[in-house]
């Protein structure tokens, strides 16, 4: 008998750990420069097409480099994406939501074109383990070993890109325009710049966690949207902005989701709208969020 504490724990744990390095990026680019970048999810999801794309071109057994290859290219492509159609109207928050949805329906098109319609599958990182189905007992759980890496990777990343706000120069830059543009301006940071460096660390966090994470799914053309969502329901959940409420926000959605498979199994395929329920339900009892201010 499946015990569902377990479950919910075990799994809960280590989605959560995963998904909030797809949050903290769209909230951190939220927190600095009040960009609510719609077409987030898409990238997270080109980045796998992209890895896809290179592991054609250099064989399954350079999956890191394929990997590596296209969380730079999508970065180049969110700088260029900055300077060339965000910037200009940064100021108008209605502007660039247009403006980053647009980006995302055409950045899906393009993916439905060059790759077609039908999910793809990355290949389990079979450089490290030569037996690919292997899996480790946690708890009345077993879990593969690729979902265990991927958890620690994921947790890795996830404090040391908080140590790194926190302590380095350009993390003490980022924290700067996050709090007062101007004031930062007037101390010699280029607040562009800046914001430009923050769009494209958070698509290394969603491409770190893409190239995670998908290969544990197919990976589907369309599937930008429900990530987005995702990743938006995380942030409202932990309060727009803030690093630290990304990553409980994504730990309580993700045992929110986990609990309502258990306790609905007969639907547990509506699960997917476990976040937009959230979503909802935060914004009416506290629409700040959980570490998020009160505007007044």
């Amino acid at each position: 008998m499946v015990n569902p504490l377990s479950y919910i724990l075990v799994t809960g744990t280590i989605e959560g750990t995963i998904t909030a390095l797809i949050a903290m990026g769209f909230s951190l680019v939220y927190g600095v420069g009040g960009i609510l970048n719609q077409s987030h999810g898409v990238f997270y999801m080109f980045i796998g097409f992209m890895t896809f794309y290179f592991l054609s071109i250099l064989g399954t057994s350079s999956y890191f480099l394929a990997a590596i290859i296209a969380i730079i290219v999508v970065a180049i492509i969110s700088a260029l994406m900055y300077y060339g159609l965000i910037k200009p109207v940064q100021d108008n928050m209605i502007s660039v939501l247009i403006i980053t949805l647009a980006i995302a329906i055409i950045l899906e098109e393009l993916i439905g074109i060059i790759w077609g319609t039908e999910a793809v599958g990355l290949p389990i990182l079979q450089q490290i383990f030569t037996d690919i189905n292997r899996t480790e007992p946690i708890w009345d759980e077993t879990v593969p070993t690729q979902v265990i890496t991927a958890f620690w990777v994921s947790m890795i990343t996830i404090i040391i890109t908080i140590i790194a706000i926190k302590k380095l120069k350009i993390g003490q830059s980022i924290r700067a325009v996050s709090q007062d543009r101007e004031a930062a301006e007037l101390m010699g940071i280029n607040s562009n710049w800046i914001l430009c460096v923050t769009l494209m660390l958070s698509m290394i966090l969603a491409g770190i966690a893409a190239i995670l994470y998908l290969p544990n799914r197919p990976m589907e053309y369309n599937h930008g949207m429900s990530i987005l969502i995702l990743a938006f329901a995380i942030v409202v959940i932990g309060g727009l902005g803030s690093l630290p409420g990304s990553v409980v926000g994504a730990f309580v959605l993700s045992f929110a989701t986990k609990i309502y498979e258990k306790a609905v199994p007969q639907f547990d395929f509506l699960s997917s709208f476990v976040p937009t329920v959230v979503i909802i339900i935060i914004l009416l009892l506290r629409p700040q969020g959980l570490f998020g201010e009160k505007e007044d």
